[in-house]
C-alpha cells in the first residue's frame, strides 16, 4: 500500500485502535505493579486474541560500516508486520524512551509506533499525537503519514 493512502491510514488507525483497547484492558486488569516482560506477554496475547499477529522483541537490523551489529536494536512488540509498541513500566518517560521509539520507527521505515508506560498511576491517552511529555501512560507517534 502507498504511504499516503487512505486506506492504509484506516488499516494502521484500526490497529491503533486495537492497541490502545488492548493496553487498557491490560491495565484494568493486572494494574501497575508488575515488570515490563509481564505486560508485553499480557498485552501481545491481547493483541492475538483479537486476530492481530503479534511479533516479541522482534529484532531490527542495525548497520555500522557495513556490518551487521547482532541484537543490538529488539523491539517489545511488532503488531500486523507494521506498528511498533514499546512497553515500559516506569514512573514516567523520559527523552530516552522517546528516541529508542523513534530510532525503531526511522530504521525500519514503519509508519506507526506507540509507547505505553504501565508504570504510571493515571494510565491516560497523550491528548497531542508526537507531542511528548511525562504525564500520560499511552503515546503515538507517526512516521511518515
Amino acid at each position: 500500500m502507498p504511504i499516503f493512502s487512505p486506506s492504509n491510514r484506516n488499516f494502521l488507525n484500526q490497529i491503533g485502535h486495537d492497541i490502545i483497547g488492548c493496553a487498557f484492558e491490560v491495565r484494568n486488569t493486572a494494574g501497575r505493579y508488575f515488570r515490563e516482560s509481564y505486560y508485553k506477554h499480557a498485552l501481545a496475547h491481547e493483541l492475538t486474541q483479537k486476530g492481530h499477529s503479534v511479533q516479541i522483541e522482534q529484532i531490527l537490523p542495525a548497520l555500522y560500516k557495513g556490518i551487521e551489529i547482532q541484537n543490538s536494536l529488539k523491539m517489545d512488540l511488532l503488531v500486523d508486520e507494521c506498528v511498533v509498541v514499546e512497553v515500559k513500566a516506569i514512573p514516567q518517560i523520559g527523552n530516552s524512551e522517546y528516541r529508542q521509539l523513534m530510532t525503531y520507527l526511522m530504521l525500519s521505515n514503519y509508519q506507526l509506533g506507540y509507547i505505553i508506560n504501565f508504570g504510571v498511576e493515571n494510565f491516560t491517552i497523550s491528548g497531542k499525537q508526537n507531542k511528548f511529555d511525562t504525564c500520560h501512560g499511552i503515546y503515538r507517534f507517526v512516521n511518515h503519514i
